[in-house]
């Protein structure tokens, strides 16, 4: 739904790239984390210990970085030198950032991702970088002015 209102805000159609989906959580889907926590804490236990170990029925955070990655070349790929914006999920998200900025992918969990904030990557093409794209942070987490989620430090 918000891709298609920035679509409609641009004048420009939706194009659906798989790579940009969120996680599938499996058995998990709909639940809160305090949800799962109590109904299958070895699980939950076990997926926040390993980025290799995917919520049952659902998708490990390395076979993400894959998917998201993949998305990502083939957007730079059909889109070379242009603007694209991306609609997507927490996951995906937190993952270009952490590609992005050359961290590990562990990083996505040290990351706050508020709803509808505003991220910006961009890349540029750079030969001694993997894959001869290097990417580079503009914007994390942005959020427009006035809209109550600015941060209370007493509750630090």
């Amino acid at each position: 739904e918000t891709a298609e209102v920035v679509a409609d805000a641009l004048g420009l159609p939706v194009e659906v790239e798989p790579g940009f989906a969120e996680m599938e959580f499996g058995d998990w889907d709909g639940l809160t984390f305090a949800e799962v926590a109590e109904q299958d804490p070895e699980g939950l236990e076990a997926w926040l210990g390993s980025l290799d170990v995917p919520p049952p029925g659902g998708e490990s955070f390395r076979e993400v970085e894959k998917r998201v990655l993949g998305g990502l070349g083939r957007v730079l790929e059909q889109h070379p030198g242009r603007t694209v914006v991306v609609v997507s999920h927490v996951t995906p998200i937190k993952t270009l950032v952490a590609h992005t900025m050359g961290a590990p992918l562990d990083a996505v969990f040290r990351m706050e991702l508020s709803p509808a904030s505003v991220s910006v990557v961009s890349f540029y093409p750079d030969d001694k970088a993997p894959g001869g794209v290097r990417g580079s942070m503009r914007l994390y987490n942005t959020l427009p002015p006035g809209n109550g989620a600015s941060i209370d430090p007493g509750r630090w």
